[in-house]
């Protein structure tokens, strides 16, 4: 008797749904799976590489990438050749100058910039020009009013303040011109007047949040422990957060996971202001939260239920 062989088949899906599933599969387990993803076709390494090196961290060398950026068979990759896919790019640490403005040149689709270095920020006012990014993490002190108030801050809706310790209030106005600013974050120590008047000059900010972390912040503890505790609290803005601690523990992880889509900084102090909007907190008035970012012990029976379904 002749066998009958088994018949095959093949399956041919649209172009549109055989991409959004790799990209799926990319957005859901990252690079577990990248190396033989890319390995498919000449189609799935054009469809998914750009996702790989959506976020890029750099603060070692400026022409290749730590393992932490690329899928384990990319540990070689040219800087250059991925940094037009970033759309987040922290950069900084012990990198030069040049090296950074290096990774600036080749980083033309960035929309979230951080800039964490001992460089002054003007040396760098160019390529923030170039780019206009929405969201800034850097250290202001190095810039003018001209600065602030040209095309590279015009666009900038978060703006996460390093610096600026013990500046006067008119040094801190001059943030208040930043005409799409929404977000706004302290990190150093600053007179009441200064977050006062931020709040009440701000055209168009949503939420200030103050952040006690850091080498300042411990020095005004060590001196005047009772203002360390209470500083800022008799603020009566439900806009103002403050927070002793980030979601993560570490302000590189909290940066990594709000270009992520994770919980950060700013998300928990959204929910925060939510929570004040809508009366969902047992006692209203200022705080400093201290909790590891849970809002459970201060919420009321309504605001756990809503707190359970975030």
């Amino acid at each position: 008797m002749i066998k009958e062989p088994t018949p095959s088949f093949s399956v041919s899906l649209p172009p549109e749904l055989e991409r959004l599933i790799f990209e799926t599969v990319v957005c859901q387990h990252g690079r577990r799976y990248a190396p033989k993803l890319l390995l498919i076709s000449r189609q799935v390494h054009e469809w998914i590489r750009p996702m790989l090196y959506r976020i890029i961290i750099q603060f070692v060398d400026h022409e290749t990438l730590p393992n932490r950026n690329v899928p384990p068979s990319s540990s070689n990759t040219r800087l250059d050749s991925v940094c037009p896919f970033a759309r987040h790019l922290l950069v900084g640490g012990p990198l030069k100058e040049e090296g950074i403005c290096q990774i600036l040149e080749a980083s033309t689709n960035v929309v979230d910039l951080c800039i964490w270095s001992e460089v002054p920020l003007k040396k760098f006012i160019h390529y923030i020009h170039r780019l206009c990014p929405l969201r800034l993490s850097a250290d202001l002190a190095s810039l003018d009013l001209d600065d602030l108030t040209g095309p590279a801050f015009s666009r900038v809706t978060h703006l996460d303040a390093v610096g600026w310790k013990g500046q006067p209030w008119h040094i801190w106005k001059n943030v208040t011109l930043l005409p799409r600013l929404t977000h706004l974050a302290v990190n150093c120590p600053v007179e009441n007047e200064v977050i006062v008047g931020l709040l009440s000059e701000c055209q168009h900010v949503e939420l200030l949040v103050v952040f006690k972390a850091g080498d300042d912040w411990y020095d005004l503890e060590v001196n005047d422990p009772d203002k360390f505790c209470s500083i800022f609290t008799d603020i009566d803005d439900e806009r103002l957060v403050l927070l002793e601690d980030n979601p993560t523990g570490s302000v590189l992880q909290d940066w990594e996971s709000s270009a992520s889509g994770g919980m950060n900084m700013w998300t928990f102090a959204e929910s925060v202001l939510f929570a004040r909007q809508h009366r969902l907190f047992r006692e209203p008035s200022q705080r400093w939260f201290i909790c590891a970012f849970s809002l459970a012990p201060h919420l009321t029976d309504e605001g756990l239920r809503w707190y359970s379904d975030l």
